[in-house]
């Protein structure tokens, strides 16, 4: 994989050389204001139970999983915030 074809690229706004699922997931949400709605409520639901999930004790630089579709979602929500 080159640098230009990570889920980082997608979050940033390039689209991938490679089509990949979530290139076409994007396409879908970004045509449809609806559906890119529920989807991100969908991605702040899932990081939500991912850190319920996880003990108050944890140590700063442990992992907390969630799909890929989420981690490209939410980062595309806050990026947006800071233009």
């Amino acid at each position: 994989m080159s640098d230009l074809e990570s889920l980082w690229d997608l979050v940033a706004g390039q689209r991938s050389s490679l089509q990949s699922p979530l290139d076409d997931l994007l396409a879908v949400l970004d045509a449809t204001p609806e559906l890119r709605a529920a989807a991100n409520l969908e991605a702040i639901s899932q990081l939500r139970e991912a850190l319920r999930a996880t003990p108050a004790t944890v140590e700063c630089d442990a992992g907390v999983v969630i799909s890929a579709q989420s981690a490209l979602l939410l980062g595309r929500l806050l990026l947006a915030r800071f233009r």
